[in-house]
């Protein structure tokens, strides 16, 4: 037997694959635990790693109206999909916690605390909590991933 492959390492060790390009957005496909359970684990405990579909993420987000859903949520980081159409308004205000946006569809410009930033796709934008910031002149329709931290600085 020779080295095993990548996907064999990723199914031995019971994780998600998760690739992410800055043309095509997020693919993502689960390899199913191949670990047993420890003795006595909550069969209903959420799992050590998950794969999220970026296409699936973004019906549900249309189903809902969106802009925003969040689709992770635990003690130490939440994540959603945030969509804004060609030509709208971003209403956000700041928040209370540090956050990453990841450009994977769109283009516009993105202010944060009066610097300006190109918004497009493989960009990823950084703001501290409580400072302002939007995106405006929204010329494609944008497509973002957004990590907050919910970590004490």
């Amino acid at each position: 037997m020779g080295k095993p492959t990548r996907r064999e390492t990723i199914a031995a060790i019971g994780v998600s694959a998760l690739a992410v390009s800055a043309t095509t957005g997020v693919s993502a496909t689960t390899v199913q635990e191949s670990r047993p359970a420890a003795p006595g684990a909550d069969p209903t405990a959420p799992p050590r790693a998950s794969a999220y579909p970026i296409e699936d993420l973004a019906k549900r987000n249309a189903q809902t109206e969106g802009p925003y859903l969040r689709f992770f949520d635990n003690n130490t980081m939440s994540a959603g999909l945030y969509e804004l159409k060609a030509g709208s308004t971003d209403g956000q205000s700041p928040h209370a916690l540090d956050e990453f946006y990841v450009v994977m569809k769109g283009r516009s410009k993105f202010m944060a605390d009066g610097d300006v930033f190109t918004a497009e796709p493989g960009a990823i934008l950084f703001v501290k909590a409580q400072v302002e910031h939007r995106f405006y002149d929204i010329e494609e329709d944008l497509q973002l991933a957004v990590f907050f931290s919910k970590a004490a600085p």
